[in-house]
């Protein structure tokens, strides 16, 4: 028996079992695009903790300077940069996951005046910040970034006979928040 070759439906089935360039680059095209945009939320999400942690460590220090005016005791906030930690009324609390004391290299500070390369993580006396009876909250700045560096915050009291905490965020140049 003879079979006839019919070339076009040949050629259909041959079409119709694989991807052509087009396809291809489409879908190529849509899953970088996918991928992009879940990398550039990632990056927006390790944002928004550290900025929660630095608002907690504000929070913690207005706190304890109220405690330290009312009951005319000083009160103290300590810091373990090695563990990401800190200490305060005999308890001991743990920055988020992702989020370290730290700096970004080749950042300028202090963030009110910034004239020197960030050295170290704080500027705070033997780590710690004291909050005094009369209102008085030990000067220093306390650095704050993600574990990849590239958001960073920072938590300060300057020097004065007032004492005042103020946070910055770092985009190129500080800005207070």
């Amino acid at each position: 028996m003879f079979r006839y070759f019919d070339y076009k439906k040949t050629t259909t089935m041959i079409n119709k079992h694989g991807f052509s360039l087009i396809e291809s680059m489409i879908a190529i095209g849509l899953v970088t695009i996918i991928a992009g945009l879940a990398l550039w939320n990632m990056h927006l999400f390790s944002g928004v903790v550290v900025r929660a942690d630095i608002e907690k460590l504000y929070t913690v220090c207005v706190y304890l300077r109220q405690k330290a005016v009312s009951t005319q005791q000083e009160q103290v906030l300590e810091f373990d940069f090695k563990n990401n930690t800190y200490r305060y009324d005999s308890g001991l609390h743990y920055l988020n996951s992702g989020v370290v004391y730290g700096f970004i290299e080749g950042v300028k500070g202090p963030p009110s005046a910034p004239q020197k390369h960030i050295a170290k993580c704080s500027t705070f006396d033997r780590d710690r910040i004291t909050f005094y009876p009369d209102g008085v909250i030990q000067s220093g700045t306390l650095y704050v970034t993600d574990s990849a560096g590239k958001t960073l915050y920072a938590l300060t009291c300057g020097i004065g006979q007032i004492s005042f905490l103020r946070k910055y965020r770092y985009d190129n140049s500080w800005h207070i928040l």
